[in-house]
């Protein structure tokens, strides 16, 4: 991608970041997150200040979460209480400062728009650590409901990304920007 373009990605998502600090970072304290069950048994309901998302329960087929780079081995349901620590990791390491503590995303910040939904995928890796995967989608139309399966996007650019945050060491992963298909 020429670095022109990256800029421009990066500045964008910037700008978007005020909301989601005027609701949780510069207030001191955390949104408030709301868990729910859906007509789907597999997926729960999630809001947290505006933000509307899916948690996948340990029973969701693991073929549908194919391509989400997660392993289908060892899977959890997400509580609140994870939802919670993964508040808390995104405020201080990815919003932070405005800058990511990712290497490769320096300065890649949250798209904190009410206008994205998140899928949440809970799993154990190899050192039977708890990791939540977060897929973010953008969602302008509220195309996306709770019942929704995992939504994999290929060049959907800075509309779309997935983070992966080990709550176990209290660490992000990885992060990754649907920028190339």
């Amino acid at each position: 991608m020429p670095r022109t373009k990256n800029k421009f990605m990066i500045k964008s998502l910037q700008l978007i970041i005020i909301g989601f600090l005027l609701t949780t970072a510069l207030s001191g304290c955390k949104a408030s997150i709301d868990i729910f069950p859906t007509k789907k048994p597999t997926n729960l309901g999630i809001t947290i200040a505006w933000h509307k998302g899916t948690v996948f329960t340990a029973d969701y087929p693991t073929e549908k979460l194919k391509g989400s780079g997660i392993n289908l081995a060892k899977r959890f349901t997400p509580t609140k209480a994870d939802i919670e620590i993964f508040q808390s990791i995104f405020i201080q390491q990815v919003v932070g400062h405005g800058r990511s503590h990712i290497g490769h995303y320096k300065d890649y910040p949250y798209k904190a728009s009410g206008k994205h939904f998140m899928q949440f995928a809970g799993f154990i890796n190899e050192r039977g650590e708890k990791v939540l995967h977060i897929n973010f989608l953008y969602n302008q139309d509220n195309a996306i409901t709770y019942e929704d399966d995992y939504k994999t996007v290929l060049d959907g650019g800075d509309h779309y990304w997935q983070l992966d945050v080990n709550l176990t060491t209290q660490q992000v992963i990885d992060l990754r920007v649907n920028g190339v298909g």
